[in-house]
């Protein structure tokens, strides 16, 4: 009787055993597999990071390919020189002459700034 009670109770404990083996495997594998979850996630929020980091790159290259093609159509510095000394020969023209001889201008005076590059056109009345 002693024999079979503790059969019985080896029994019972190898079944017991065994129910928390498969418990702990069961908890395993689904830790496992939030693991291999989260893991996608960040290999999908890696891609999507390096995808924006080459279109920044791309904007970046554009935007200076932009600025250097503005650069590269401003004017020269002479031809501001130039502007200037028109425009001050406008003036001078306009304040040397008496009041009383002076006849209303029928046509303004216009310089035109043309950017070839960017397709620009600048019109400025005196």
């Amino acid at each position: 009787m002693i024999n079979a009670a503790n059969t019985a109770s080896s029994a019972a404990f190898a079944e017991l055993k065994q129910q928390m083996a498969l418990r702990v495997a069961d908890q395993a594998e689904r830790e496992a597999e939030q693991l291999k979850s989260q893991a996608d996630e960040k290999r999908k929020e890696a891609r999507e990071m390096a995808q924006t980091a080459r279109e920044l790159q791309l904007e970046s290259g554009q935007a200076q390919s932009r600025a250097d093609l503005a650069r590269a159509s401003l004017p020269p510095e002479d031809l501001f020189e130039r502007l200037e000394q028109q425009f001050s020969a406008i003036i001078q023209s306009n304040t040397d002459e008496p009041q009383e001889e002076q006849q209303p201008q029928t046509e303004p005076a216009a310089i035109n700034i043309f950017g070839e590059a960017t397709g620009t056109s600048i019109n400025i009345t005196v």
